[in-house]
């Protein structure tokens, strides 16, 4: 037989992780859209023969250049 008592010091340590990825979850997308606003004024008519993996690029260093 199983008894709780037992078993719930050893989750103890999962649940918390567990508990500090789902409360880390942004509540807005205000993130996101932003990230596709800034690839629509990216990928002009005149870029529109970038592969995506360029445009991944771009996007990363225009983000890092904003941390600095």
């Amino acid at each position: 037989m199983i008894r709780p008592k037992n078993v719930w010091p050893g989750l103890q340590a999962d649940q918390a992780e567990l508990a500090r990825q789902i409360h880390s979850i942004p509540a807005t997308s205000a993130g996101i859209e932003r990230q596709f606003s800034i690839a629509s004024l990216t990928l002009t008519d005149r870029r529109s023969g970038l592969d995506p993996e360029q445009l991944d690029n771009i996007l990363c260093i225009r983000a890092m250049s904003k941390l600095d």
